[in-house]
């Protein structure tokens, strides 16, 4: 599986070449920065998640799963992920989903900066209200990095539910439960 030595970077196509490696220390060192750029309009940057201990959740706009040193932070477009703690991680999906139009032409990149300074880039465009922009797996302590790309014509509850996180509490399409780690 294709990696990223220090000082390069890496675009992520899903047709040509999806796929990358973190090394050990760039999947456990620091945070990984997932930032929306040149995306413009009403949309929000969130993501879904699993634990080890099959737990599933959601985040985005200032919400987190945990009070207490949380794994996951999420902006309108910023999601971080404490790597400190990626032991307790099995996959993440990061996405972006309009608030407010039914129908969103996007045209951005999102960015995943490391904490050793490599960049991975995943463009998106095209017109539909939600995207599934990347997945994130953790493979025997490597984070693989995948590019998904992938229209869905919907609300961050049907992103999700494509992907299989379907046992995540909704209040409606756009606003997930969340809970403290202790599942409260």
């Amino acid at each position: 599986m294709p990696s990223i030595p220090q000082g390069e970077d890496r675009i992520l196509r899903r047709a040509s070449a999806p796929v990358v490696m973190l090394n050990r220390t760039q999947s456990g060192t620091g945070s990984l920065q997932c930032v929306l750029e040149g995306l413009l309009g009403d949309y929000v940057l969130g993501c879904a998640y699993e634990t080890t201990e099959g737990k599933e959740g959601a985040v985005h706009r200032g919400m987190a799963p945990s009070r207490r040193r949380p794994m996951l932070l999420a902006t309108d477009t910023t999601v971080t992920v404490d790597l400190r703690q990626i032991a307790g991680l099995r996959r993440l999906l990061v996405y972006a989903s309009s608030a407010s139009a039914p129908l969103t032409a996007w045209e951005g990149t999102l960015v995943v900066y490391t904490l050793g300074g490599q960049k991975i880039y995943v463009p998106c465009s095209g017109s539909s209200p939600s995207f599934a922009l990347m997945s994130i797996y953790n493979v025997d302590g490597h984070l693989v990095i995948r590019a998904e790309h992938e229209p869905v014509a919907g609300p961050p509850q049907q992103v999700c539910e494509a992907y299989d996180y379907d046992h995540i509490l909704w209040r409606d399409g756009f606003t997930p439960f969340t809970t403290d780690s202790s599942g409260h």
